[in-house]
Order: structure tokens, then sequence, then C-alpha cells
């Protein structure tokens, strides 16, 4: 028997099936062979290749943050100012700041936020609201250690 033979044979098996049978066949066959795939891979140790250790990611990641500059109530003041916000309240809390204030514009609070991300200070918790016609509240609290926050429990369904 050769292999051209086993393989019309083989062709005509799969063609006495029923259509709704080789779809089921056919979908199953490729998750098993997703599955198997993603098995092997996982198997396989990515990170190195021909003894050449490649750096990870998120350590990649990590050391291109900027460095963190050392703030205090009158740099936030200052950078305020120049940033189109006044802000009325600046106190220092566990590893971080909270300001509020007024500003004229959404996009002044997002030129406010992206320098204070260049100086390694990133906008956890923020609103904007309005406070007249022209202008807006802001509240933010700006940290220099981008943490995972601990997980809230998740409240119970009342029965």
């Amino acid at each position: 028997m050769t292999l051209g033979h086993s393989l019309a044979t083989l062709r005509q098996a799969w063609q006495r099936r029923p259509a709704a049978e080789r779809l089921r066949l056919g979908i199953g066959g490729g998750i098993s062979l997703a599955l198997a795939s993603y098995l092997l891979l996982q198997r396989i140790d990515l990170p190195t290749w021909q003894g050449v250790e490649t750096p990870r990611l998120d350590t990649y990641l990590l050391d291109a943050l900027p460095p963190i500059t050392a703030m205090d109530a009158d740099d936030w003041r200052q950078v305020g100012l120049r940033h189109s916000l006044v802000l009325d309240t600046i106190e220092s809390d566990d590893g971080g700041w909270q300001l509020s204030g007024r500003t004229d514009s959404p996009a002044a609070f997002e030129r406010f936020s992206a320098w204070a991300a260049q100086q390694g200070w990133w906008a956890l918790d923020w609103s904007l609201s309005r406070d007249s016609e022209s202008g807006m509240n802001v509240e933010a609290r700006f940290v220099a250690l981008l943490e995972r926050e601990p997980a809230t429990p998740l409240e119970e369904p009342t029965p």
C-alpha cells in the first residue's frame, strides 16, 4: 500500500461522514491543535535564545520610567501656576501629594499631569468638575511609586 493510496482511502472515509459531523470534528480538531500549541509554547523557555539572555519586558519598561524628582509644596504651587492651575490645597500624604484647586480647562490639567509624569509623579486619583461658566475644580493625588493597590473585597449580594 502506497502513501497516495492511504491518503485516498482517508479522504473517502472523511467524505462518507455527514457534513455536521465533519464540521464538529474540524472545529474540535482546531481547538485541540490550538491548546496543544499553547501548552508546547509554555514549555519552551522563550527569554533565552542560543544562550543569550534577553531582558524581560517589564524590566525594560521599569528602566524607561523617569527618575523621581523631590517635590515640596512650593514646587507644586509654582508648576501649577505655569500650567494654569491655581492650587489652593497642597498636602503631603503617605507616599504622595493631595492637590486641589482651579483651572480654566481640562487641557491645563492634562499638561500639568504630563509634566508631573516626566518628573516621576503619577496622577493616581483625580477629578475635574465645573465650577462656573469659565472654571473647573481640580482634585488629584499624585504618587511617585506605582504599586498595585490592595484589592477591595467585592460586596456580597444581598439576598
